[in-house]
C-alpha cells in the first residue's frame, strides 16, 4: 500500500473492527472472508449462504407492473456500480433463459414473478411482514441459476431492500479494491438472505431549530440522505421562517410554494413523508372561526404541492396570555383554558381539512407542555377536548431528556390521552450555541415503538455535522433491539469519511472532543482516559500521541475530506481544536520537562501558553442571532488539562500569584432550545 493511500493507525484499526460487529477471527471482521459487508441501519436477520455470485457484464432485471419505480432506479444504479454494462429489463411475465444472473425487484404486491424466484432459492417471502419490511436474497437457486431477489411487504419495503443492496455492492467493491487494487478479478457478491423491518413506524428529522435555516439545496441533499438511511419522515419547521410563525395567516408566495413542491417531490422519491408545520400561537385569536380558515387555506395550498403531513404547533409561547379579549371571555384563564382553546382550533382544522382529504396523514399537534410525564391541568384538558386520532408530539420527560424509557412514553400517552410521536431534542444545540454536539445517539431504551408512533430527531443548524448523530438516530429507529451507540457512531464517521481510513481517524478525533451533551455528559471520554492514565502513571507517550492526533486532525480533514459543506460548517471548531491541541501539547511538554528537572525548558513552555490559550479561545461563529458572535467551545477536558498543568507548574516553582491565563471551563448545562 502506497504512503498516499489509506493508512490505519492501531487505534483506528481496532475501532473499525469494533464498528463492524463481532469477529470470528481475532482482529479480522468475519465479512472479509465469507459473509456480507456490514449494513446500516443494522438488519434484523442476516444469514450467509455458501454461494459467491459473480456479477456478469449483462444482467436481466425483472420488474412487475407495479414495482416501486424508485427502488428499480436504485437497483439499476447498484448494478452499474457492480460493473454491469447491460441491463435487460423485462416484465414479470417474460420467460428468462439466457442470462447468468437474474434480478427480481418487487414484493408480492408488485411483481408476480418474485414468489417463484424465492421458492427456487428456498427463501420465504415478505407476505407476512409489517409495513416497510423486506427480504433480500442473493444466491443460487435449485435450478442452478444465480438470482438476486428484492421483495418488500410494500413499495417502501422494496425500496429499502434496494438501499441494502446498494450497501452490499458498494461494501464488496470497496473491500475487493482494497485487497486487490484496481484489478478486482470480476465483481462478486456473497450469498445472503436478509429479513428486515423497522422498530418504529415513523423515523425522521425535524428541522425546527432557531437560527440560520438550511438552504434549499441542503434540504434536497438531506432528503436523499434520509432515504439512504431508511428515515421516512422530514418535518419542515425552521423557527426563523416567517411564513410558519409571524406571518402564518399570509398566503405563501409562489416561489416559496414552488420550493416546497420540489422538496415534497424529492421526499416522495426517497420514500420520505414531507411534513409542514404552522405555529399560530404568537398571534392567534382562538375564538375567531376565521383563524381555523386561515390555517386550512394554507394547508390547502401546500396540499396542491404534494404535502400530505401537517402539524399545528403551540410550543414556545406564553399560554397564560391571550392575544385577544374574546379568548379570555370564551375560555377563561390558566393552562386548562389554553388547552381547550388549542384543542378547539386543532379540531376545527381536523374537521375542515384532514377529514376531507382521505390521503392525508393523521394531523399532529405540538402542545405548549410538550415535555414531561405528569398529568397536569393542561394535559387533562387537552386529553378531554382534543379529537381522537390527533397525534401529540412530545420531547420526553424533559425538554432535552438524558434518558427516554418505555415507561416514560407510556406515561406520556396516558397523560395526553392520544397517540404520541417522540420529538427528540438531539443533537440540537440551541442551549449551548458555542458547541457542536457530535456524540453518539444514546440513552433511549429499546422497545419505544410499543407506545410511540415514531421518533423524529432535532438537528443543529449545521446540517452536515448533524449527520454524525443522525446516523445513529436512523440506526436506532430502524432496529432498536441490537442498537449499539458506539458502533453506530464509528460507522457514521466512517461513512462521512468516504472510505478513507486516515480521514475516518481524523473525524473520530475531531468528534471526540465535541461529544458531551445533555444526553451524554461525559466530556471527551477517550482523551479524558489518556489524561487520567498520564496523571496516574506519569507516562507521557500515549497522551502525547493523542494530543498530536488532535492537533493534526483538522488539517487532515481540510486536506482529505470531500465534503466542503461540512468543512464550512465546522470551520471555527476545526480551528479551535487545532489550537487547543497545540496548547495542550505545550502544557504536556512543560510538565514532562519540569518532572525531569529541566527547569529552563519548562519555563520556556510556560511562557508560550498564555498566547496559545488566548488564540484557542479566540474563535467565534455567527450563531442564532446574526448580530452576535458566539465563542466556540469544545468539551472542557483540554482547557481543564492546561489549567491544571499551569497550577502544578506554579506549585513547583513556588509561585503565589494567579495563573497568567484566565480560564472559564463551562460544562454542558442549561435549558432546552
Amino acid at each position: 500500500m502506497s504512503a498516499s493511500g489509506p493508512v490505519l493507525s492501531q487505534r483506528g484499526l481496532a475501532r473499525r473492527w469494533t464498528a463492524m460487529g463481532p469477529t470470528s477471527v481475532a482482529l479480522r471482521p468475519s465479512w472479509r472472508s465469507r459473509s456480507s459487508p456490514p449494513v446500516f441501519p443494522k438488519p434484523r436477520s442476516v444469514k450467509s449462504r455458501p454461494e459467491e455470485l459473480r456479477i456478469p457484464s449483462a444482467v436481466t432485471l425483472v420488474k412487475g407492473t407495479s414495482t416501486d419505480a424508485y427502488a428499480l432506479a436504485l437497483v439499476r444504479g447498484a448494478l452499474r456500480e457492480a460493473g454491469v454494462r447491460t441491463v435487460r429489463l423485462v416484465d414479470e411475465h417474460t420467460p428468462v433463459h439466457e442470462d447468468r444472473l437474474i434480478v427480481h425487484v418487487g414484493g408480492h404486491k408488485e411483481n408476480s414473478a418474485t414468489a417463484g424466484a424465492l421458492r427456487a432459492m428456498g427463501v420465504q417471502g415478505a407476505e407476512t411482514m409489517a409495513a416497510e419490511g423486506y427480504v433480500l436474497a442473493a444466491g443460487e437457486g435449485r435450478d442452478g441459476r444465480d438470482r438476486i431477489v428484492l421483495s418488500g411487504a410494500d413499495g417502501a419495503g422494496t425500496y429499502y431492500a434496494a438501499q441494502t443492496l446498494r450497501q452490499l455492492v458498494h461494501g464488496s467493491r470497496l473491500h475487493r479494491s482494497r485487497l486487490h487494487g484496481p484489478r478486482l478479478h470480476g465483481p462478486r457478491l456473497h450469498g445472503v438472505v436478509i429479513r428486515d423491518w423497522p422498530s418504529l413506524r415513523w423515523r425522521g428529522v425535524v428541522e425546527g431549530s432557531y437560527g440560520p435555516p438550511w438552504s434549499h439545496q441542503q434540504r434536497l441533499a438531506d432528503l436523499d440522505w434520509f432515504g439512504r438511511h431508511k428515515l421516512n419522515s422530514y418535518v419542515y419547521t425552521p423557527k426563523d421562517d416567517p411564513y410558519l410563525r409571524a406571518e402564518w395567516r399570509c398566503p405563501c408566495p409562489a416561489d416559496e410554494l414552488g420550493r416546497i413542491g420540489e422538496l415534497a417531490r424529492r421526499a416522495r422519491a426517497n420514500h420520505v413523508q414531507f411534513g409542514y408545520v404552522l405555529s399560530p400561537g404568537l398571534s392567534v385569536c382562538y375564538s375567531k372561526p376565521s383563524e381555523a380558515g386561515a390555517l386550512t387555506a394554507r394547508f390547502e395550498s401546500l396540499w396542491k404541492q404534494g404535502v400530505r403531513s401537517f402539524v399545528i404547533a403551540f410550543d414556545d409561547i406564553d399560554y397564560q396570555r391571550w392575544n385577544c379579549d374574546e379568548d379570555r371571555a370564551e375560555f377563561g384563564t390558566g393552562p386548562a383554558a389554553a388547552a381547550r382553546a388549542q384543542a378547539q382550533l386543532t379540531n376545527a382544522v381536523q374537521a375542515a381539512f384532514i377529514d376531507t382529504h382521505p390521503e392525508a396523514e393523521p394531523l399532529q399537534m405540538v402542545p405548549t407542555e410538550y415535555w414531561g410525564t405528569a398529568r397536569t391541568d393542561y394535559t387533562r384538558s387537552l386529553a378531554q377536548e382534543l379529537r381522537p386520532g390527533v397525534v401529540v408530539q412530545w420531547t420526553g420527560a424533559d425538554v432535552i431528556a438524558p434518558r427516554i424509557t418505555r415507561a416514560d412514553v407510556a406515561a406520556a400517552r396516558e397523560a395526553f390521552g392520544h397517540p404520541v410521536l417522540l420529538r427528540d431534542n438531539y443533537p440540537v444545540n440551541g442551549y449551548v450555541q458555542g458547541r457542536l454536539l457530535l456524540g453518539p445517539f444514546t440513552g433511549r431504551e429499546s422497545g419505544l415503538g410499543k407506545s410511540a408512533l415514531g421518533l423524529t430527531a432535532s438537528p443543529m443548524p449545521q446540517a452536515q455535522a448533524s449527520k454524525i448523530s443522525l446516523f445513529g438516530v436512523a440506526d436506532y429507529a430502524w432496529n432498536d433491539t441490537v442498537y449499539d451507540p458506539e458502533r453506530s457512531w464509528s460507522a457514521g464517521l466512517d461513512e462521512l469519511a468516504g472510505g478513507d481510513a486516515r480521514t475516518a481517524d481524523a473525524l473520530h478525533t475531531f468528534a471526540g472532543v465535541q461529544r458531551s451533551s445533555r444526553i451524554d455528559p461525559r466530556p471527551a471520554p477517550e482523551l479524558a482516559a489518556q489524561i487520567a492514565e498520564f496523571r496516574s502513571t506519569g507516562r507521557a507517550g500515549p497522551l502525547h500521541r493523542a494530543l498530536s492526533d488532535m492537533h493534526e486532525a483538522p488539517g487532515v480533514l481540510r486536506d482529505r475530506l470531500a465534503d466542503p459543506v461540512f468543512l464550512a460548517e465546522t470551520g471555527p471548531w476545526l480551528a479551535a481544536t487545532e489550537a487547543w491541541g497545540r496548547a495542550a501539547l505545550v502544557a504536556l511538554d512543560m510538565l514532562t520537562a519540569q518532572r525531569a528537572g529541566r527547569g529552563a525548558e519548562a519555563w520556556a513552555a510556560r511562557q508560550q501558553l498564555p498566547g496559545l490559550v488566548e488564540r484557542a479561545k479566540s474563535f467565534t461563529w455567527t450563531g442564532f442571532d446574526p448580530n452576535r458572535k458566539v465563542p466556540v467551545e469544545l468539551d472542557p477536558v483540554l482547557e481543564e488539562f492546561v489549567r491544571q498543568a499551569l497550577e502544578e507548574n506554579a506549585r513547583r516553582l513556588g509561585l503565589a500569584q494567579p495563573s497568567p491565563v484566565r480560564f472559564e471551563v463551562h460544562p454542558v448545562a442549561g435549558s432546552g432550545s
